[in-house]
This record gives structure tokens, C-alpha cells and sequence, in this order.
């Protein structure tokens, strides 16, 4: 036996089922609804931001629910760099090895080189010499890189 998927319910379930019933089913769903626009740690979501994302990982198979996928790395990641737009990358490293509880080089790795060799950011190196990034999102992704 395990659990009633519903946070406020938890009632034992056979192995084969996820809720105690359809109502449970639906007042989940309800709760992840309400939870859509809310943060990841400090990480503010909009509507908007949150299907920018969801579509993202839809076009690289990544898997989600109706809500966002707080425990993935690559919605955390997306979300952190769609919020914040632009900034030094360096600096963004750093922030996000912390908020996603892994080293720089995991970080770069496996993540943000893929992001970057598609585009959704953008490197380059101001004036004075400092490497910075910048927010494409899903343009990158899309006919060549046209909305």
C-alpha cells in the first residue's frame, strides 16, 4: 500500500492507484493550479514565464506535470535565467550551483552548454571585458529565431 498522491489527504491507496478517489484526484489538481504562479525558492513565475518553460522542455522531451516541476533542475534553471533576463555569467553560476545544489562544473556541463549551443541564452563580452548573458527563450527555438 502506499499513499494518496493529494498532500492534505494521504490516505492509504492499493499499489495500483495514485488517488483515494476522483474527488482527491481533483482537489490536487485544484491545489497544483493555485500553485502555478508561485516561486521556486526565490524564484518568482508568471503564467507567461511558466509556459515558456513548460514548452522549452516539451520540445526536448523533458517531463513535467500540470505543475511546475519545482524538483527539476532544468525548470530551476530556465526559470532562474528567464527572470533575470541578462547578467554577468559568472555571477549566474554562482547563484545557481547554490539554488540547484550542485558544482559549477555539473552546472556548466550539463546544463548550461546545452542552453547555450541552442541559444535560449546568449554569451558575450562587454566593454570591459566581462562575459555576460542574456535571456532568447523559446525564439530560439522557433523558425530559425523569429517569434
Amino acid at each position: 500500500m502506499k499513499n494518496c498522491k493529494n498532500p492534505k489527504c494521504q490516505k492509504e491507496v492499493p499499489d495500483n492507484l495514485n488517488y483515494c478517489s476522483e474527488d482527491c484526484l481533483k482537489q490536487h489538481l485544484e491545489i497544483k493550479k493555485e500553485n502555478k504562479d508561485k516561486t521556486i525558492g526565490f524564484i518568482q513565475n508568471t503564467p507567461e514565464g511558466i509556459n515558456e518553460i513548460f514548452e522549452i522542455c516539451d520540445i526536448f522531451g523533458f517531463k513535467h506535470t500540470d505543475g511546475l516541476v519545482s524538483g527539476s533542475h532544468n525548470a530551476t534553471i530556465l526559470s532562474f535565467l528567464r527572470q533575470h533576463r541578462v547578467g554577468v555569467y559568472s555571477s549566474m553560476i554562482n547563484k545557481l550551483t547554490w539554488i540547484c545544489h550542485m558544482s559549477n562544473r555539473t552546472l556548466k556541463e550539463n546544463y548550461l552548454k546545452g542552453i547555450e549551443e541552442f541559444g535560449i541564452i546568449e554569451t558575450f563580452t562587454n566593454e570591459f571585458g566581462v562575459i555576460q548573458w542574456r535571456w532568447v527563450g523559446i525564439k530560439a527555438l522557433r523558425d530559425n529565431g523569429s517569434e
